[in-house]
């Protein structure tokens, strides 16, 4: 297999990431743990200088650590070779790479570097995957992302896992309940589906007796949904990249916002929470997914957006915490944190078009720039959007500004945007709002993050020009 172009990698990186150099017949390969994930060959001349710490040094990136799935563990050295299998993402197939060695002492060493890399552990302990396959959901196209992309990988690398095909809306929560982790100890939990059923999933496991050992499990995500939000923030847009990074297994702590409704139950979301004209298309949708599948939402809205010339209004009484920087000035913080950070504040308008809280970039798999860029999962805090109703098409100028933008944040009047730590909405009568895209009746709520955290598995977005940072969906 070819190489890619060459990456540049901090000398000091490679010294601390080393783990053994492989010597075969035709090629000489130095293997690499961090920062790239990779096994990478280094020119023979290269030189490492000890003494400077920045020095950059030109390595080409050969096979992606990642997407390492299988070793063949025949130790028999008759054959002078030692081959691996590896998921290679650009050709979207399994590949097999051999290396032909002249002696015993080189295979026993290559095996020695080779057979540590293990994607069939965690933590020490078998890796026990069990897969929760949702057949409707979105695209509709869960079932194949199985069947044909995530089960052979899973069975070259000799995962142990259990699959569950859901049946109706209450399965998740019926699987969940059931399970005991000490006849299954399940090490990680993965969502073939969309939002909604991650939010089924995260909610059975929040109201489990053993939800402190569910919290700890990790939860991985293949975008086949409508919108795909949640697994698109964590690199996960398609289902190749899905697969290596659950292969890969690296996990990050995320916060969840908890919303308490009037009777006392508490929802728990990733996606954030949304009322007004955004959950009234989100509801209305709801009857055109056999028609529009994964483009209902948009249809929806649009159609509600100008099916009237005047702005429909949505009564809400809103009052809010600011959120409290990590970094603050000791001396100041003490005169002004009491003032600006713990009082609660009235929102100056009882009506408005349209809100949402979330607490993270928001992404999908339609366009990959963000929507709200800079927030993170794990950030500690939640961000408030407020359309206000005196001019609905800033709506208009809100997107178009957003889309030349490729994802930057974006100003406009009207528009009300406050990173808040807790809020609290009060509504005239029952009214319909909706957390992760699922609706809910009440006369009043409150949200804010919860104590606990959740293992999701991806990596966060990292990037810092955004004009950068549109990924194609169906491509790479």
């Amino acid at each position: 297999m070819g190489t890619s172009n060459s990456v540049m990698i901090s000398s000091a990186v490679l010294r601390k990431s080393y783990l053994g150099t492989i010597q075969s017949e035709n090629e000489e390969v130095d293997v690499y743990y961090k920062p790239k994930d990779c096994i990478f060959t280094l020119p023979k001349e290269t030189k490492i200088d000890e003494s400077q710490e920045d020095q950059q040094i030109k390595c080409k990136e050969m096979y992606k650590y990642e997407s390492f799935l299988t070793l063949d563990h025949q130790r028999d050295f008759t054959n002078n070779s030692l081959s691996f299998k590896y998921l290679d993402e650009k050709h979207k197939s399994i590949q097999a790479k051999t290396f032909h060695f002249t002696t015993e002492k080189e295979y026993k060493q290559a095996f020695s570097i080779l057979g540590n890399i293990n994607p069939g552990q965690r933590d020490g302990k078998q890796r026990y995957l069990g897969i929760i396959v949702n057949p409707i959901s979105g695209s509709k196209k869960s079932v194949d992302y199985f069947e044909n992309v995530f089960k052979p990988v899973l069975e070259c690398a000799g995962l142990k896992y259990d699959v569950f095909q859901t049946t109706g809306p209450t399965y998740i929560q019926n699987l969940i309940k059931d399970i005991d982790l000490n006849e299954t100890p399940y090490t990680d939990f993965i969502v073939i589906g969309g939002d909604g059923t991650i939010f089924q999933l995260i909610n059975s496991c929040e109201n489990h007796p053993q939800k402190e050992s569910l919290r700890k499990i990790p939860l991985g995500f293949f975008p086949g949904g409508s919108t795909n939000v949640i697994s698109c923030d964590l690199g996960c847009t398609n289902e190749y990249l899905s697969t290596s990074k659950i292969l890969k297994g690296d996990t990050i702590q995320t916060d969840l916002i908890v919303t308490t409704l009037d009777d006392g139950k508490k929802v728990y979301g990733l996606g954030g929470f949304i009322y007004g004209h955004a959950e009234v298309s989100v509801r209305d949708s709801v009857a055109d997914r056999e028609n529009f599948g994964k483009f209902r939402y948009m249809i929806r809205g649009v159609q509600d957006f100008f099916s009237s010339i005047h702005t429909p209004k949505f009564p809400v009484e809103i009052s809010y915490k600011l959120h409290k920087p990590l970094k603050q000035n000791k001396e100041e913080s003490k005169q002004i944190l009491p003032i600006l950070y713990e009082k609660w504040r009235k929102y100056p308008l009882n009506e408005i078009f349209s809100m949402a809280i979330i607490h993270h970039e928001c992404r999908s798999t339609f366009f990959s720039a963000p929507l709200f860029p800079g927030m993170r999962y794990n950030q500690g805090r939640m961000l408030l959007y407020i359309f206000e109703p005196t001019y609905k098409y800033r709506m208009l100028e809100f997107i178009f500004k957003w889309i030349y933008g490729k994802g930057k944040q974006v100003y406009v009047p009207d528009v009300t945007l406050t990173t808040i730590s807790k809020i609290r909405l009060s509504f005239p009568t029952k009214t319909f709002v909706a957390v992760d895209g699922e609706k809910y009746e009440t006369s009043h709520c409150s949200l804010e993050l919860s104590p606990h955290k959740v293992n999701l598995i991806g990596q966060l977005w990292d990037y810092k020009d955004y004009e950068h940072d549109v990924v194609n969906y169906f491509g790479f």
